[in-house]
């Protein structure tokens, strides 16, 4: 009797080990595959987001110029047909204003309007190497992703913006003229005051390059970039349900968190702190948590927006699937991963803390009380929605900042008691507003 079966052959096993290895080759392809077409498929919807921004601004600037033509147009003919309406005194008092005349030549038209496209052509052309210039001479020492942020600065992105279109104004002039349209003295009066609008906001914007770097203005346009990433994962854009975007709108969200983590890092020493920016930094950094808060529950619950942590469970907490998987290899229970949906708001905390820790060995009483009185208004939105676990670390790490701001003495000053008791007051406040809003909302549900 043959008692062999076929796992006892060696040929079997060294069959089952190259179709097993055959397997994860053909898994690791289909991995490559399905990836490429993702990244290219994310690539091809960027792309075309861009398409039609381009295409949105070049229908703007053609529409703008064509409404122009077509005022004066209508202004033009209306003038022609009602000039015997106008009274005497009227046409007596026009014809002594001094009025232009317009040019016989086409060519001083078309000199004039080219030489505002040349213009302002060269200067969007060679703004960001001065720019480039700046910010590598003058800025040397500064970290890169600070100093980065001079070439996305509102201020310079709006003049850009105005002075690629009004390049594009130009460009429409000379192509309607090209096709027998000439421009009368409104469209040439439009473009003469956007052109020197231009050159002189040009001064104003190179005299205050040297001054951008104040925490401030660094800290409001790190939150502009942060808050446009937040939208862009919402349920009211257009690519909300692509995890690839999502994903990517929260690693650009973390650089940009990262660069506003360093900005209050390097900008203030313990001493000299410029109380007024400070706390305006502060409030902006609550403005930004306040802005999250209001839009997390247009986010999927499901959105790779939201990060994913490991943790691992006690062995009497797992199940008997885990024990016995543990027991056989003999190693660790496998950890799980679960979505990190407070990620955003613990990074937000941190800044504050961060803040705080700066603000300890400063020796004015009256900015720590002003810097706590800030977070009453985080407070109040963690109360009305019921976020009780946020709201007790923000009021633990006001708590140690009074702890530490306190002064030990053995015998103080009635002034250093006072502003002992002012702190402590600030503390209060921060506690009943946290309070006084949860009450409130309890109250309105009971009612409704």
């Amino acid at each position: 009797m043959n008692f062999f079966k076929k796992y006892d052959y060696k040929i079997y096993w060294i069959l089952k080990k190259r179709l097993k290895n055959f397997r994860i080759r053909l898994s690791i392809l289909k991995f490559k595959v399905v990836n490429k077409f993702e990244n290219e498929f994310e690539k091809v919807a960027i792309g075309n987001v861009y398409l039609w921004q381009v295409l949105f601004n070049v229908f703007k600037a053609l529409i703008f110029i064509s409404t122009i033509f077509f005022i004066e147009f209508i202004a033009q003919k209306t003038w022609i047909n009602n000039t015997q309406l106008i009274p005497e005194w009227a046409n007596f008092f026009i014809e002594y204003l001094p009025k232009p005349s317009y040019p016989k030549d086409e060519s001083f038209i078309t000199e004039f309007v080219s030489l505002i496209a040349s213009v302002s052509g060269v200067l969007l052309a060679l703004f960001y190497p001065i720019l480039a210039t700046i910010a590598s001479s003058g800025y040397s020492k500064v970290n890169a992703s600070i100093r980065n942020l001079l070439f996305i600065e509102p201020v310079t992105q709006n003049y850009l913006r105005k002075l690629a279109f009004l390049t594009a104004y130009a460009v429409s002039t000379l192509f309607l003229m090209t096709i027998g349209l000439r421009p009368g003295n409104l469209v040439l009066s439009i473009l003469l005051f956007l052109g020197l609008f231009s050159l002189f906001n040009l001064l104003k914007l190179g005299s205050g390059v040297y001054n951008l770097f104040e925490p401030e203005t660094l800290s409001r346009i790190s939150n502009k970039l942060i808050i446009k990433n937040i939208r862009n994962v919402t349920i009211k854009e257009r690519f909300f349900s692509i995890p690839n975007f999502q994903k990517y709108f929260r690693v650009k969200a973390e650089k940009q968190l990262d660069t506003l983590k360093l900005i209050h890092e390097l900008s203030y020493s313990e001493i000299d702190v410029n109380e007024k920016s400070l706390l305006n930094t502060t409030e902006q950094v609550f403005n930004l948590l306040g802005f999250y808060l209001s839009v997390k529950p247009q986010i999927p619950i499901n959105s790779q927006w939201f990060r994913e942590r490991q943790f691992h469970k006690s062995y009497f907490e797992t199940d008997s699937t885990d024990r016995e998987l543990s027991i056989n290899t003999r190693t660790y229970v496998f950890p799980k991963k679960e979505s990190d949906n407070f990620w955003f708001e613990n990074e937000i905390l941190d800044i504050y803390s961060k803040i705080g820790n700066k603000l300890c060995d400063n020796p004015s009483q009256r900015i720590k009380y002003q810097y706590i009185r800030k977070s009453s208004f985080p407070l109040r939105l963690l109360g009305r929605e019921f976020e009780f676990k946020l709201a007790e670390r923000l009021l633990k790490d006001n708590l140690d900042f009074v702890k530490k701001s306190i002064n030990h003495n053995a015998r103080n000053s009635y002034n250093e008691s006072e502003e002992n008791l002012i702190l402590a007051e600030g503390f209060i406040f921060s506690l009943r507003y946290l309070y006084d809003e949860y009450f409130t909302r309890v109250e309105f549900i009971d009612c409704n």
